[in-house]
């Protein structure tokens, strides 16, 4: 066996004894005589699957799959070995091993799927896993925080990254490998989440640590594993160093944002929390900022974060009127200039209220079965009210893959609580995430519903199974009959106990008795006053805008003086719908989206400003033709 002293790089320190180090970019390929490569491939940025752009050095790196597949295939096991490294020889009297990598296994939520950095001092007969840190050393650890619906880690699913090796053929583990684990086994780096983010890694000092000793020969091996679910590009590494000296740490700060609720508030600043800590080096705070963006203001606003004490920064998020999407992240970088970001969070200025079944861990089913027209739907109970009853607003679905489907919304029978009339179809739409929520909302003012159950889903448009979207489901069936699926044209509970509730999400608004007569007060006076929204939004043709006056809105006087005016994206006035004095109550106007000569207004966002006497609100509408 060839050794690796040929590859070593005398670096000069100002230590008294140079340090030596194993580096390796692979530009030139996996070369033979340092590393036996099973089921490992080459990958350039210029090929359609893997991150399109180049690591620390260069644009070709190392991964599997082989070949250039949209998802690695299933039951895959792939490993990268070294060649015998005599540590003696080398003079070693620390070992420290490092690369960058990428990966996109089934989404960051999820854990079936991993890379292990293992080692042998015995020529392969015995290997151990390095852990993370404290047993061990490997950064970032993972994110052990992934737990099933009951609470439980879910580390024991990377058991297969190396004790499935004796069941494989052509890896070369050679007789019934033994692993001896330093503490919990963890992944090393799960995911990015398909972004184009290389990661660095490296172990501590695995001297130190107790894994090798300065007399060792040793083999190093990567050995990546996939379950049955196989999905996403892969793993992929590039630019390998074995030294004896810590590498230059890359790794940015360690970001942790507060995840914002919706919320009904239009007269305040959101403000966002997060927590910058250092991993490498000391963070520079003239390098943290929030950025956010809506779905009105696609530009994306810059914020300058505040220190508030310690490792904790704040900045806000201007108010913005109701039902508005909002998209924001923190960034953040060290003295070292290594900047991060975390994950992107979205919340909605709304006063809708949220219904959820799921547990928010999603677990992916293959749904290849399904023909056309049949479908998935989830039973869902509007909230109990007095003297009220809820519109369905919007949608939000977990989907593990692109596809095409019809939105679709059922009553139930009234007697076995089964999907019945269909209420609402979307006809063909298709989602445009990967691993991530899409949302869908409504435009159908007869989705109305009272105390009782109703049902919200999709069919498939196609009979072909790549077509199909990829639907996750969380861990564990916690409601009953909540799943439904429809086969032939017939529903059934679906109680398969492997799978549980659909990732599927609804929002309904609550409507009040008041405000139901167009220009005129109801009679019932409000304690405050409160704009309910507009209804149907999106509209097209018209919409119904409703809101409540309450007594003594200007004190002495009983009639108020109310101004309803709407406004173009850049501020014009387009329109006057109420320019008087009226009565305390509930009152509504109904606008047909044009302007004060009754010429039609083109589509888009608009937005409308009531002024009440010392009250004043804004809200926003769409026209959609």
């Amino acid at each position: 066996m060839k050794s690796l002293l040929s590859s070593i790089i005398i670096v000069g320190l100002a230590s008294p004894a140079p340090a030596a180090e194993l580096f390796w970019d692979f530009e030139e390929g996996i070369p033979d005589q340092f590393f036996s490569a099973e089921l490992w491939g080459e990958r350039d940025s210029t090929y359609a699957y893997g991150p399109n752009a180049p690591a620390d050095s260069g644009t070709v790196w190392v991964g599997t799959p082989v070949d250039d597949l949209a998802e690695y295939p299933e039951e895959h096991l792939a490993a990268l070995t070294t060649t015998e490294i005599d540590l003696s020889s080398m003079g070693f009297s620390a070992l420290y091993v490092s690369w960058v990598q990428w990966a996109d296994f089934e989404g960051v939520a999820t854990n079936f799927d991993g890379i292990h950095l293992l080692l042998s001092t015995d020529g392969g007969t015995v290997w151990e896993i390095v852990d993370d840190p404290p047993d061990g050393g490997l950064q970032p650890p993972y994110d052990d925080q992934i737990v099933s619906g009951n609470g439980t880690p879910l580390s024991g699913k990377w058991a297969y990254c190396h004790d499935t090796c004796t069941n494989q053929t052509g890896l070369g583990c050679g007789p019934t490998p033994s692993y001896h684990v330093r503490g919990l086994p963890r992944p090393i780096q799960t995911a990015s989440g398909g972004e184009l983010v290389w990661n660095a890694v490296s172990t501590r000092d695995l001297i130190a640590l107790g894994y090798v000793n300065p007399s060792d020969t040793i083999l190093l091996k990567w050995l990546f594993g996939a379950d049955e679910f196989g999905g996403g590009e892969g793993f992929f590494m590039d630019d390998l160093r074995i030294a004896d000296t810590a590498p230059f740490c890359l790794i940015p700060p360690e970001i942790t944002v507060d995840q914002l609720e919706d919320t009904p508030i239009i007269d305040e600043d959101y403000v966002v929390n997060a927590l910058v800590e250092r991993v490498c080096a000391d963070v520079d705070p003239s390098t943290v900022f929030l950025h956010y963006y809506t779905e009105t203001t696609p530009d994306t606003i810059d914020v300058l974060m505040t220190n508030v004490g310690g490792d904790n920064y704040s900045a806000a998020i201007d108010a913005q009127v109701l039902d508005t999407d909002v998209w924001y992240w923190v960034s953040a970088a060290d003295v070292e200039e290594n900047s991060g970001r975390s994950a992107t969070i979205a919340f909605e200025v709304t006063e809708a209220i949220t219904l959820i079944l799921d547990d928010g861990q999603p677990f992916w089913l293959d749904l290849g079965f399904f023909e056309t027209g049949d479908g998935l739907a989830a039973r869902f109970s509007a909230p109990a009210g007095a003297d009220s009853s809820y519109v369905l607003y919007k949608t939000h679905c977990y989907f593990s893959t692109q596809g095409l489907f019809d939105v679709g919304v059922w009553d139930d029978d009234g007697v076995g609580a089964s999907p019945s009339t269909r209420l609402f179809s979307a006809d063909s739409v298709a989602n445009d995430v990967d691993n991530d929520w899409w949302s869908f909302e409504f435009d159908d003012s007869t989705l109305v519903f009272e105390e009782g159950t109703f049902f919200v889903g999709f069919t498939f448009v196609t009979g072909d199974s790549a077509d199909n979207p990829g639907i996750a489901f969380d861990f564990t069936g916690d409601h009953a009959d909540t799943k439904w699926r429809l086969t032939e044209g017939a529903w059934a509970v679906d109680d398969d106990p492997e799978v549980g509730e659909m990732m599927l999400r609804v929002k309904v608004k609550v409507r009040t008795s008041s405000g139901s007569v167009d220009d005129v007060s109801t009679g019932n006076t409000p304690a405050s006053f409160r704009v309910h929204g507009n209804f149907p939004n999106p509209f097209n043709p018209r919409t119904v805008i409703r809101y409540d006056l309450p007594s003594g809105s200007v004190p002495g006087e009983e009639a108020i003086p109310v101004r309803v005016t709407v406004f173009d994206l850049a501020g014009r006035s387009v329109a006057t719908l109420v320019d008087q004095d009226q009565q305390p109550g509930g009152h509504s106007i109904t606008w047909s989206g044009t302007t004060d000569t009754g010429a039609p207004l083109p589509s888009g966002v608009y937005f409308y400003r009531i002024e009440a006497g010392e009250n004043v609100a804004t809200r926003k509408m769409v026209i959609l033709k």
